[in-house]
């Protein structure tokens, strides 16, 4: 026989979504709930920020997955042997660094320098011994030395370099100026540096030719406004004709009070 008592509703499970059917249900013993016990999808997660993953998912879970790793994954860089890895990074501060200057200069050069004369133009009568090179020259407020000169055919490194044309020269001056006096001298005050052949004519400087000529070396003390009692290096350079060019006879001239002369060799 069948037992007469009444059977109790099954509750649903609190984590599987169930529909409880009510508009029938007239007795408690013919209530029932329909549950879905079918499997459910497992959940996609969201990527974190800066995964580098698409921000269209997939219904897929691991597509997401997979792209990110190789997204971001790093691929081992190619072994540079000692050598090669310290040569190139030298090269490459050497070209920012004569960059780095040329652009200093092309600065200076757009707010105003000191003024020098154009090719050709006569100066006035040079000293008949000019100071050796080396050997300070001193005038109002301020003493002249010159380090050195060069004459090349290409000055700065591989890639950056400034090379002189077919019968030209480049001519690179380094010079110290000091300070005398007991103001601060500006750099629009200092006096003009030009290059004077044994014919007394002086000829324009090249700002490239400057800026690729300062050595290493040089670059530590280079000064645009120079304290009272202290001193800084300059570079001025030019682009001459080879075949008139003479170490011997031609002269570096500052227009200082008085006129300084000097040699270049």
């Amino acid at each position: 026989m069948r037992s007469s008592r009444s059977r109790t509703p099954r509750p649903a499970s609190p984590s599987i979504c169930a529909t409880p059917v009510t508009s029938s249900c007239r007795k408690p013993t013919r209530c029932w709930w329909r549950v879905d016990r079918s499997p459910q999808p497992a959940p996609t997660k969201r990527p974190k920020a800066g995964a580098g993953t698409s921000s269209r998912l997939t219904s897929k879970p691991c597509a997401y997955r997979s792209a990110a790793i190789s997204s971001t994954a790093e691929l081992p860089a190619a072994p540079l042997s000692k050598r090669s890895g310290s040569k190139s990074s030298s090269q490459r501060n050497n070209i920012m660094k004569h960059l780095f200057i040329f652009a200093a200069l092309a600065l200076l050069s757009a707010c105003g320098e000191p003024s020098q004369t154009t090719g050709g133009e006569a100066v006035a009568q040079l000293e008949a011994k000019p100071i050796a090179l080396g050997e300070a020259g001193k005038a109002e407020g301020i003493e002249v030395t010159i380090d050195k000169v060069k004459a090349a055919g290409q000055f700065g490194p591989e890639g950056a370099a400034v090379k002189a044309g077919e019968g030209e020269v480049l001519v690179a001056v380094t010079y110290t100026i000091k300070n005398t006096s007991a103001n601060t001298l500006s750099f629009m005050e200092r006096p003009a540096v030009k290059l004077v052949d044994a014919d007394g004519q002086s000829y324009a400087p090249d700002d490239m030719v400057g800026a690729m000529g300062v050595s290493m070396e040089d670059m530590t003390n280079i000064a645009i406004d120079i304290n009272s009692g202290t001193s800084g290096k300059a570079t001025i350079g030019w682009k001459v004709a080879k075949a008139g060019f003479d170490k011997a006879t031609w002269r570096i001239v500052v227009e200082s009070d008085p006129i300084l002369t000097f040699a270049l060799k």
